[in-house]
């Protein structure tokens, strides 16, 4: 029994955040390099802050304000960001994977060079965001408004676009299915050599 208890303390210390790098980002707004895995970050304000190269893996964003923050080279695995507020944030280079970002704000992000997997963007908006050379699978962007987006280099054809609103969105150089080519087409987004599988 006693063996079981601390094998319970030892996961729970090896799979939560840092207590001081915690303190330090609510503090500062300022965590580079931090451990916040499993941190509760949800119905604040964090409007500017830094949080570069860190890993949130498992924690919750929702309805916060992140507006105009940098996630560069941050870690986002199994994380809820739901009705949050990213507007105009960094997030180059981020892994982004397992993870629900429905009814949130993303207008003029910056995902080039992400990795995205079984991310959710249900009802958001993703207005103008740069998924430049990013990889994307199996991504649902549903309902949401990728209207001026820059889908480049980047294959979205395992990916979802049911009822998006795409007014001169720019797919360069990308994959699509079929389905998703002749949808697409539809709102009048501006192409360029995209394969049509």
């Amino acid at each position: 029994m006693k063996k079981l208890i601390l094998l319970i303390f030892v996961s729970t210390l090896l799979f939560s955040y840092d207590v001081d790098h915690l303190k330090k980002f609510k503090a500062t707004k300022i965590c580079e390099g931090c451990d916040l895995k499993n941190a509760n970050l949800s119905g604040m304000n964090f409007e500017n802050s830094n949080l570069s190269e860190s890993d949130l893996s498992g924690s919750n964003l929702s309805k916060s304000n992140f507006a105009r923050s940098n996630f560069w080279g941050v870690k986002l695995e199994n994380v809820q960001a739901i009705n949050s507020n990213f507007f105009q944030s960094n997030f180059e280079g981020t892994i982004i994977t397992n993870s629900k970002f429905d009814n949130s704000i993303l207008k003029g992000v910056n995902l080039s060079l992400s990795e995205l997997s079984n991310v959710s963007f249900i009802g958001s908006n993703l207005w103008a965001v740069n998924f430049r050379e990013a990889s994307i699978d199996e991504s649902i962007f549903d309902n949401s408004r990728i209207a001026e987006a820059l889908f480049i280099e980047t294959d979205v054809s395992s990916s979802s676009f049911n009822d998006v609103l795409a007014y001169k969105a720019r797919f360069e150089t990308v994959t699509l299915t079929k389905i998703q080519c002749e949808k697409l087409k539809k709102e009048e987004i501006v192409y360029k050599e995209i394969e049509c599988e």
